[in-house]
């Protein structure tokens, strides 16, 4: 059997009403998301911060402001990226239900990394947490990413450890 068709939910015999149901809660969640994605930029300040954040970091001591200020763009990036993965993969696995091609990835591995990219903007930029507290967050994602990538360029190889160590 061709690996193509071996995941193909109507030639494995699900249900057309079910198949047609998921599409559809698909489409949906795809625009729920096309719509946070953009409030998010509503009511934001500088760089993707809110008004409270963006205010903690101009009201820093100059020492710390250009930091905090970096951390936040991390933040920012990482949360555009999170949510550009998100987006691409529930898009992917509408397309699987209807029977579009898509990459070789299974629903479940296209399920799993929507979940743990939202638990990560979630857990990033909840609320209750005050600027401080935020920042930690994002520092601590920002230092295990970091070694993540240096991890990553002694697999590659020699050359790329310089690189890495100074990013």
């Amino acid at each position: 059997m061709n690996p193509d068709t071996a995941s193909d939910p109507r030639r494995l015999g699900v249900p057309k009403e079910v198949v047609d149901e998921g599409a559809r809660t698909l489409r949906h969640a795809t625009q729920s998301l096309d719509a946070f994605v953009g409030s998010l930029t509503e009511g934001t300040a500088v760089e993707g911060m809110s008004p409270a954040d963006a205010g903690w970091v101009s009201s820093s001591h100059h020492r710390y402001r250009t930091a905090r200020s970096r951390l936040w763009a991390w933040a920012g990036w990482s949360t555009q990226l999170t949510l550009g993965n998100i987006l691409d993969h529930v898009q992917a696995i509408e397309r699987t239900l209807v029977g579009e091609p898509v990459a070789i990835w299974s629903l479940v591995s296209l399920s799993r990394v929507v979940q743990e990219g939202a638990i990560r903007v979630c857990h990033l930029y909840e609320p209750g947490l005050s600027p401080e507290q935020r920042a930690v967050r994002i520092a601590a994602a920002w230092l295990n990413g970091a070694r993540q990538h240096q991890v990553a360029a002694k697999d590659v190889g020699v050359q790329a450890v310089p690189e890495a160590e100074k990013i």
